[in-house]
C-alpha cells in the first residue's frame, strides 16, 4: 500500500514534465526503479546487521557510511580544492566521531545497530552537504576574487595568504547551520 501511494507521489513531477515539455519522465521513472532496487537491497542488509549486533561489523558499516559520504563529496569539488577526498573524510570522520561519541556518552541512543547506524547515516550526510557547500562557496568567492588574489600573489603572498579571505568565508559558511 504505501509503495503504491509513493507511486502515486511520482506521478506530479512526470505529469509536470510532460506538461512543460521537460523531457526527463524517462529519467524519472528510471530513478524511481533504481531507488526501489537500492531500498530493497539496502533492507535487507540492514535486517541482517541489526540481527548480528556485532561491534565491529557495525563499525565498519559506520566507517563504509562515512568514505561513502566523502566520495560524494570529491564529485562536488572544485578544481582549485586538492586531495579533496582525504579533507572530506578527515573532516566527516572527525564530525562524526565527536557527534556520535557525544549522543553515545549521554546516553541519548545506545550503541546498537538500529539506533547508531541511522544517526551515523543522518550525521555523515548532514557532513557532506556542509563540506559541498563549502567547497561551492570557495569556488565561487575564487571565481569571485581572482584578481584580487592573483594580485596578493603577485605582491609575494603565499598561496596560503592569498587564499585565507575565501578560505575563512568558506569556512564560515559551513560551519553556520542551515
Amino acid at each position: 500500500t504505501s509503495l503504491l501511494l509513493t507511486s502515486l507521489l511520482l506521478l506530479i513531477p512526470i505529469l509536470v514534465s510532460f506538461k512543460e515539455r521537460l523531457h526527463i519522465a524517462k529519467d524519472l521513472i528510471i530513478a524511481a526503479i533504481r531507488a526501489v532496487i537500492q531500498l530493497v537491497i539496502i533492507g535487507y542488509l540492514l535486517e541482517f546487521v541489526f540481527k548480528l549486533e556485532t561491534t565491529w561489523i557495525v563499525l565498519l558499516l559506520i566507517l563504509v557510511i562515512m568514505v561513502n559520504a566523502a566520495a560524494n563529496t570529491q564529485k562536488r569539488k572544485p578544481e582549485v580544492v586538492q586531495h579533496a577526498f582525504w579533507i572530506s573524510l578527515a573532516g566527516i570522520l572527525t564530525g562524526s566521531i565527536l557527534s556520535l561519541g557525544g549522543v553515545l556518552l549521554t546516553g541519548a541512543i545506545d550503541f546498537k545497530p538500529n539506533e547508531i547506524i541511522p544517526v551515523a547515516g543522518m550525521v555523515g550526510s548532514n557532513g557532506m552537504i556542509a563540506i559541498n557547500l563549502s567547497y561551492q562557496n570557495l569556488n565561487r568567492i575564487f571565481t569571485k576574487e581572482t584578481a584580487v588574489i592573483e594580485a596578493k600573489l603577485s605582491l609575494g603572498a603565499s598561496p596560503a595568504m592569498a587564499a585565507k579571505e575565501a578560505i575563512r568565508e568558506s569556512v564560515k559558511v559551513a560551519i553556520v547551520p542551515t
